[in-house]
């Protein structure tokens, strides 16, 4: 299992925000699902969808929205 880390430099002071994110990958990931890992990364660092896209261009056709997997991260 390979492991993409997010680790945030300097304490957050409380402030609730994460600091540290960690999404564990399967060791044989094609590039596009590389690529869904790292736009799913900067959503969960709270970049907006407009300065995703503009660096990984169109996200409809790549990134689908899974209700049930929207509801475990959120709770």
């Amino acid at each position: 299992m390979d492991k993409l880390i997010y680790e945030r430099g300097c304490p957050t002071n409380g402030s609730g925000e994460p600091s540290k994110i960690v999404l564990e990958l399967s060791e044989n990931l094609t590039l596009d699902e590389f690529r869904i890992s790292c736009i799913r990364l900067a959503k969960a660092l709270g970049y907006t969808d407009d300065s995703i896209q503009k660096l990984f261009g169109k996200l409809d056709s790549i990134v689908k929205r899974d209700s049930k997997q929207l509801e475990l991260l959120l709770g």
